[in-house]
């Protein structure tokens, strides 16, 4: 992300709470590259690098001026930290001070290192130290402080496996070179509605927010790199010649080889643009300098269609470099109220009007998956404890481990996912089934041999009635893993827009049938109502209401993979289904607002077998309080 900093410094000056997708990462924090450097020179005093840079950061810090004199009077290592009297006389008093406090922390934790545990020697350095007070008083402070935290988690962790300094330090190290994107600690809630989100296009794709910035819109769309010899596919390879005058420059073939590659970049580029314009749902703000030249960018594409855009109401320009809230009008005396409204006949002054004109009552609008309308429809406070609380429905006292000699075993939803990705992926009609769902498989990484019953389910629904109507259609007849959005709106009600994802849309004689994939044994249709109803209404909104619409569920653990179907609304039905959805998005609204959730009885949570019954009704008359 460009400029990522700049965004980031500006937004602490200010306390705006934020969240940073995709940054620097965990490992690339200063604080933590701090401590692996102080574990480092306690394991390895002749680590030089290392002692460098621990000699270099807040548990010092010394100055430059001092790392090079003790550089030149003999390499860095055990003898700096052993000998660090002598060469006082020859510092600074403050880079004096430093070496001193740095050279009885390593020696102290050298000491140390092979008989304390990661946890414990990383505490005994951050307590003997100023590092953490060094920190927390910086700009990055609080989220610096949050990554220590986060270490010492860790640390913990190791200790309890019963890992070592060394191995902890190596652990870290050997995640660091593999370059792994750890994010950083949080320091405001994932779910903060007023935390300003910081990320790349491409990792808003298929995300939704009520405002968008698009900074940097000036940025040339297509930058080719500066490679002595730039490769095409399908035109070769290119090199510059020299020239009659000395200059080199490209010919004939390697003008078409660039120009080819500027044509690629620019429609990734307008790809991007146009993910980038459509997350958001209230209000997209586009910010950059004026264009220049004829160079291409985002800037010089939405200056192309201004006149349009401005005329149809759907862009509004702020001049370039002008303020952003209108500025303070020059200092003059006070205006007499009985001047000012001398001609104004009383009560009809616009202004006036304004100000005692009662606000209008802000538009809710909740977005939800349609999982999660599922079970606010059923019970607004299950809804609540799974989703807003997250919290675990059947939480273990005590997990089981798994058998590190055994084999090694999928959880369910996991299988689950990679149920759908086959399904999704494999190319209908397919001659040999398994043979090219097992070639799927390796291509994402899996080993055939160890989801057989994956493969057998898949192909026993393959080879059912519904499958073969499915592999009969054809890619334009039939829509796998079909995204939708469906907004609702009603009289009193808040917006409500409904995401979600239809594992398949069937498009043949019959009329739309959409169906919905469980990797499980056959359950009565009616427990996933909410679920297959909602599909219901979005399939019908996507026909424009031309053909009829089934809904089913495939159960592929079952026998021959049988399709449960349910029965197609009628209008009446599809009147019931988008009124639901919209009291189960009420229920939120309300819920978020106050704080109170409702729960059904006890006989209702019984029968949906809920994980929270205790929780929400307390222990039954056969089941002694805990």
């Amino acid at each position: 992300m460009t400029n990522l900093e700049a965004f980031r410094r500006a937004l602490l000056r200010r306390r705006i709470p934020h969240l940073v997708y995709k940054g620097r990462g965990f490992l690339g924090a200063r604080e933590v590259l701090d401590v692996m450097a102080l574990l480092d020179a306690a394991i390895d005093q002749n680590d030089g690098l290392a002692l460098a840079a621990v000699l270099r950061s807040p548990f010092g810090p010394l100055s430059d001026d001092a790392l090079v004199l003790l550089a030149h009077s003999h390499k860095l290592g055990r003898r700096t930290l052993l000998q660090a009297a002598p060469q006082l006389a020859h510092l600074a008093s403050d880079d004096a001070e430093a070496l001193q406090r740095v050279s009885q922390l390593l020696l102290g934790l050298g000491r140390e290192v092979d008989r304390l545990g990661p946890a414990a020697l990383l505490e005994a350095a951050l307590s003997d130290s100023d590092y953490v007070a060094s920190c927390a008083g910086g700009l990055y402070g609080e989220q610096a402080a949050a990554n220590l935290d986060r270490l010492l988690g860790l640390a913990r962790a190791a200790e309890l496996r019963g890992e070592s300094v060394r191995s902890f330090a190596a652990g870290l190290r050997a995640l660091a070179d593999e370059e792994a994107r750890e994010p950083e600690a949080p320091v405001v809630e994932e779910h903060d509605a007023h935390a300003v989100r910081l990320l790349t296009i491409h990792a808003a794709k298929g995300l939704e927010f009520p405002i968008v910035f698009v900074p940097e819109c000036a940025t040339p769309a297509a930058i080719l790199g500066a490679e002595r010899v730039p490769l095409e596919p399908e035109l070769g390879i290119a090199c510059k010649a020299m020239g009659a005058d000395g200059t080199r420059r490209y010919g004939p073939h390697g003008n078409a080889l660039r120009e080819r590659r500027k044509e690629r970049e620019l429609s990734q580029s307008r790809r991007l643009f146009y993910v980038a314009a459509t997350r958001a749902r209230d209000r997209l703000v586009l910010s950059g300098r004026a264009a220049r030249g004829t160079q291409e960018s985002w800037r010089a594409w939405i200056d192309a269609a201004l006149p349009d855009a401005i005329a149809s109401g759907l862009l509004r320009v702020l001049p370039d470099g002008g303020p952003a809230v209108p500025s303070r009008a020059a200092a003059r005396a006070p205006a007499d109220p009985s001047e000012t409204f001398a001609n104004e006949p009383q009560g009809t002054h616009s202004e006036v009007r304004r100000i005692e004109a009662a606000a209008l009552p802000a538009q809710a609008s909740v977005t939800a998956p349609v999982t999660q309308l599922a079970d606010a429809a059923v019970c607004p406070r299950r809804y609540h404890l799974l989703h807003e609380l997250r919290l675990e429905e059947r939480p273990d006292a005590e997990p089981a481990l798994p058998d590190p000699l055994g084999p090694e075993g999928a959880p369910a939803t996991a299988l689950g996912t990679l149920a759908h990705r086959l399904l999704e992926l494999i190319p209908l009609p397919a001659t040999d089934r398994r043979a090219e769902l097992e070639r799927l498989l390796v291509q994402e990484g899996e080993d055939p041999a160890q989801h057989s019953q994956v493969l057998d389910a898949a192909c026993a629904f393959l080879d059912s009635p519904l499958g073969l109507r499915m592999a009969r259609a054809g890619a334009q007849r039939l829509k796998r893993e079909l995204p939708f959005v469906l907004r609702l709106t009603r009289d009193g009600a808040p917006e409500l827009l409904v995401r979600g994802q239809i594992d398949a849309l069937l498009l043949d004689g019959e009329g739309a049938t959409v169906v919905d994939y469980k990797l499980s044994k056959a359950r009565p249709a009616e427990r996933y109502a909410a679920q297959l109803d909602a599909y219901a209404l979005a399939a019908r909104e996507l026909t424009s209401g031309t053909v009829p619409v089934r809904t089913g569920i495939v159960f592929l653990r079952s026998p021959g993979a049988p399709f449960v179907e349910r029965p197609s609304p009628d209008a009446a039905g599809f009147a019931v289904i988008r009124n639901g959805l919209l009291d189960a998005g009420r229920d939120i609204a309300l819920g978020r607002a106050t704080g109170s959730w409702p729960k059904v009885e006890r006989s209702r949570c019984e029968t949906l077998e809920c994980g929270f019954i205790p929780r929400c009704h307390g222990p039954s008359a056969a089941e002694p309080p805990a």
